[in-house]
């Protein structure tokens, strides 16, 4: 299986514009995304999403199969950065407020929560997972869990021991 282990933004042609994003991938081989702006890649790197310069629009690159596909609905980089994307490309989180789109149907659904950070999905697509800090010594720290196919909204609490800035 091949999957991308890194992003290169240099300028590593002459003449050709610092612009031209390459995905390094585990075979050594090197792909030129020469339309890509922002590419995120999956947690385990088979699939890479972006905005495609030309146009605007949202697509996935498999990189095993090497097919691309673009994601349903009118998009825009003034919908916000992508953020993630969940594993085999199948979820991904843009904006701010953060929105989760289904890459394949083009459905899109706004978080009820805003994460700060460590955001994944599970392994099998089911849940999107976020860290969520009140910003307030003493108030509660959440790792909320998102249902992505009944669309509820999990919340756990984690105890002040395990916070981040707990003393």
């Amino acid at each position: 299986m091949v999957f991308a282990r890194y992003v290169v933004n240099l300028c590593l042609e002459e003449g050709e514009p610092c612009t031209v994003l390459r995905l390094g991938l585990s075979d050594g081989r090197v792909i030129r995304l020469a339309d890509a702006v922002v590419p995120v890649p999956t947690p385990h790197g088979s699939y890479v999403a972006y905005y495609r310069r030309s146009d605007g629009a949202v697509v996935v690159r498999d990189l095993t199969a090497g097919k691309v596909r673009a994601v349903p609905g009118g998009w825009s980089r003034a919908a916000g950065p992508l953020r993630h994307l969940s594993p085999a490309g199948r979820y991904a989180v843009v904006g701010s407020p953060c929105q989760v789109v289904d890459t394949i149907s083009g459905e899109v659904h706004t978080l009820p929560f805003t994460p700060d950070r460590a955001i994944s999905f599970s392994p099998d697509n089911a849940y999107f997972v976020a860290y969520v800090d009140s910003q307030t010594v003493g108030k509660p720290v959440y790792v909320r869990l998102w249902d992505l196919a009944d669309r509820l909204d999990v919340v756990s609490y984690l105890p002040r021991k395990y916070r981040h800035d707990a003393a």
